[in-house]
């Protein structure tokens, strides 16, 4: 199973909140990967992240 982090300011970041979503595949109900289970603090950081780096 893939676990999938958050790429903020160029690190892979788990959210601040340490959880996470599973993606099942419903066809077989296997669970594929681990997905961030992000929180407005981690979109706000992130968008801080890409401005710094791309300039805003």
């Amino acid at each position: 199973m893939e676990e999938i982090s958050n790429y903020i300011n160029r690190e892979l970041r788990l959210p601040k909140n340490r959880k996470q979503i599973q993606n099942v595949n419903y066809a077989t109900s296997e669970v594929c990967a681990q997905i961030p289970r992000s929180t407005g603090r981690d979109v706000a950081k992130a968008v801080v992240g890409a401005q710094s780096i791309f300039g805003a």
